[in-house]
């Protein structure tokens, strides 16, 4: 409940004393995966993927890969990103996480990988402005510029405001 009200020092130090009791295993993926989560809000990345790790051993879940992945991407570290944020899309395939993965992958330099994702982004979405433009971005990458503004344009034209500097 911390984490969902932004308390992320009390959510870590609740999930701390959790960790104390000696809990189940479902228990202790959970506080390990409230610390990570914590900590990754915090700035303390390197804190936040040894628990979403630790946490993702011992139950998998969608939601631990999911802020794994964007941990590993806020540490520079695209192919783990991509790694994690492709095992959160197997378990469930969230827009969220979807286009977070397709942004790792981006980074990454596997721009065909990341176009497939984003082309079902925009089927199932078609008003979904960062999916059109990193799909520009991702074809801008392997030089088919007539369709990248027209993705570019479409996510400019949804209100994308980086879309509309790509453009320029």
């Amino acid at each position: 409940m911390r984490l969902t009200l932004n308390q992320n020092v009390e959510a870590a130090r609740d999930a701390a004393l959790a960790l104390t009791l000696r809990p189940d295993d479902a228990t202790l993926a959970r506080a390990l995966f409230v610390q990570g989560v914590a900590a990754y809000r915090q700035g303390q990345y390197a804190q936040a993927r040894a628990a979403l790790r630790s946490s993702q051993t011992r139950a998998p879940s969608a939601d631990t890969a999911l802020w794994l992945g964007l941990t590993a991407y806020a540490q520079k570290d695209y192919a783990g990103a991509a790694s994690a944020l492709g095992e959160s899309v197997k378990l469930n395939p969230t827009v969220t996480a979807r286009v977070n993965l397709a942004s790792a992958l981006l980074a990454s330099a596997r721009y065909p990988e990341a176009e497939a994702i984003l082309r079902g982004l925009v089927t199932d979405d078609p008003k979904n402005a960062e999916a059109w433009y990193l799909l520009g971005l991702a074809q801008r990458a392997q030089a088919r510029e007539a369709e990248a503004r027209t993705s570019l344009r479409t996510a400019a034209a949804l209100g994308n405001s980086k879309a509309q500097g790509a453009l320029k």
